[in-house]
């Protein structure tokens, strides 16, 4: 797959059978399960402007499981999160603050080290709700669309790299928006589909059934529009050096495989990024964006 393009009428494909294969190959996965047809799609949605893959299911609680158990899967350090904290430092310390897909607790603990104490995070996974518990939050098994009137509504509903995972994102977004208090604030970040990622077309993390959607500044417009949000603002993270390995090689992606061209390129594409001076105005991994609602909701 190539830089995902402003074409909205693209598509894009991989065959079943060998995303399959290279997620065994890879990461010891069986996912042939959450491929139940012979290829997977991509393409972009024209009324939210969100690149949505077809043809696959997002993974279970066991894929997950098997994925935890890398220790590069999670950071516990998200550039999001630090940016998060900003579009709090101006609202009041009673400010309600939920978290969905809260992991061990990270951003729940700056915000508690800010001076946040009205925190509560919704987490899936049993072994991350555990450990959030562990560390005081208060933290429970739920979604976001489970949570009942009277268990109140929210300044600020957060969400860090939850959206590319959910067969309806758009979905998640109005039951989100939904538990705001008036003036409130929907804090997102997902990968940017616009940044070095969308290069490799075969990275597994980025495809189902580990992601069921691509994000991109478009994306987060035309689904404020959609949602009738007010998207206030929207940052690219800058590339970490940390990816710069992997930005230096998807310079070279689009060579075939295996090939003495991609082979002979590699060596000088990360030879001329090492001296390459604007490191830091290339688009990163991650795209944040912050949405407030046009009409104020009673609570």
């Amino acid at each position: 797959m190539g830089t995902t393009a402003n074409q909205s009428s693209e598509t894009w494909k991989w065959n079943s059978a060998e995303l399959a294969e290279r997620y065994r190959s890879e990461y010891a996965i069986d996912v042939r399960r959450f491929l139940p047809e012979d290829e997977v799609t991509l393409r972009r949605e024209e009324a939210s402007g969100v690149w949505m893959f077809r043809g696959g299911i997002p993974g279970d609680g066991p894929f997950y499981e098997q994925l935890h158990n890398r220790s590069e899967y999670y950071l516990e350090e998200k550039w999001e999160f630090g940016q998060a904290v900003q579009w709090l430092k101006d609202s009041p310390s009673d400010a309600h603050i939920l978290e969905v897909g809260c992991g061990n607790g990270a951003f729940l603990d700056l915000c508690r080290h800010a001076g946040y104490e009205r925190l509560r995070g919704l987490e899936l996974n049993a072994r991350a709700r555990r450990e959030c518990r562990e560390k005081g939050h208060e933290v429970s098994d739920q979604t976001i669309e489970q949570l009942g009137p009277s268990e109140g509504w929210f300044d600020f509903v957060c969400a860090f790299q939850v959206l590319e995972h959910l067969p309806d994102p758009i979905g998640f977004l109005r039951a989100a928006a939904g538990r705001l208090r008036r003036g409130g604030k929907l804090i997102l970040s997902t990968p940017n589909a616009a940044s070095f990622l969308a290069r490799y077309k075969w990275c597994l993390l980025d495809l189902p059934p580990h992601h069921m959607s691509r994000w991109d500044c478009q994306s987060f417009r035309k689904t404020a529009d959609l949602l009738g949000l007010s998207l206030e603002a929207i940052c690219n993270e800058p590339l970490a050096k940390y990816h710069y390995r992997f930005f230096a090689n998807s310079l070279v992606e689009h060579l075939p495989p295996k090939s003495l061209r991609r082979r002979a390129a590699k060596p000088i594409a990360r030879a001329g990024f090492a001296v390459y001076p604007w490191k830091k105005s290339i688009a990163g991994h991650s795209i944040l964006a912050v949405l407030s609602k046009r009409h104020a909701q009673s609570t």
